[in-house]
């Protein structure tokens, strides 16, 4: 049996609960002037964006965020966007790009802002975008949230101080202009690419996929000292491709870690699995869809 000592905190808990979600709904529509122009390529293949004008997007965002998380983000959210997985396919990743026509570079083009969701590794479905998944994407790069078909949240906000400072440097310099967003790309699991790829997605994940494999074909048959220096050559290798170049930095900084730890026989036994390993279901690299 509760006491009223405990009883009333949790009373009042819930009031806190339900004012903060009154508040931040209030404060979702008060600050919803503007509200991006949405041009989605790929809608035909499934993927839909729910966002603020939507009746839906209340309630999805009740799955995604929490009441007082959702006060925090209420000056983002107008301008924010759930990425709703109805393609039936597992999505290796995506990219949408945020345009403000009335805020030009110094070479005189509107601002773009791309975000590009990935999965980390090759051709591991844990990590892509399932079937039924819902995504919230907001205009502020990293700050994001997932949740599953069946409502489970896999992936909630990251909130700090920094982010806090971030959100409000958006408000103060991009909330109320115009801003026009668009799907710029979708990868699937095996490999095809969808969308116009203005961002050249497709280009910069096949540059990753050579860099790591030149690298590994290049010390197959080195050893010692040899191994050694040419490892290093790659830890800092650059290259007018710089996804190319990365890749090559990143796979060599990490084979550079090996021998302390297990031997030189493992370098060679990791470079193999690595040319060994197939980047999607179908291919070794993303092309183009026919569909």
């Amino acid at each position: 049996m509760y006491k009223s000592d405990q009883i009333i905190p949790r009373i009042a808990n819930i009031g806190l609960l339900l004012t903060l979600w009154t508040l931040s709904t209030d404060l979702l529509a008060m600050s919803a002037d503007i509200y991006p122009l949405i041009t989605n390529a790929v809608k035909g293949q499934g993927l839909t964006l729910i966002d603020a004008t939507a009746p839906s997007f209340k309630d999805e965002l009740r799955q995604l965020v929490t009441p007082e998380d959702m006060v925090k983000i209420s000056l983002i959210l107008p301008y924010s966007v759930i990425v709703a997985n109805d393609t039936g396919r597992y999505i290796y990743g995506f990219t949408v790009i945020y345009k403000y026509p009335d805020r030009l570079t110094p070479d005189g083009v509107p601002w773009q802002h791309r975000i590009s969701r990935t999965a980390p590794t090759p051709n591991d479905l844990k990590y892509m975008l399932s079937p039924g998944d819902r995504y919230l994407m907001t205009p502020v790069s990293d700050l994001n949230a997932v949740r599953d078909a069946s409502g489970k949240q896999t992936h909630s906000l990251h909130l700090d101080d920094d982010m806090d400072r971030i959100i409000q440097v958006f408000a103060k310099d991009l909330a109320k202009e115009r801003c026009e967003l668009s799907v710029d790309s979708i990868i699937f699991d095996d490999g095809t690419l969808v969308g116009p790829d203005t961002a050249g997605r497709m280009a910069k994940i096949n540059s990753r996929i050579k860099g790591e494999a030149d690298l590994v074909i290049a010390i197959k048959d080195l050893h010692g000292n040899e191994l050694r220096k040419q490892l290093l050559h790659y830890l800092d290798v650059r290259s007018d491709d710089a996804e190319y170049a990365m890749a090559q930095n990143r796979a060599a900084g990490f084979l550079l870690t090996v021998p302390k730890n297990r031997g030189e026989a493992a370098v060679t036994e990791a470079a193999g699995q690595w040319l060994g390993t197939r980047w999607f279901r179908n291919t070794a690299q993303v092309k183009r869809s026919d569909k």
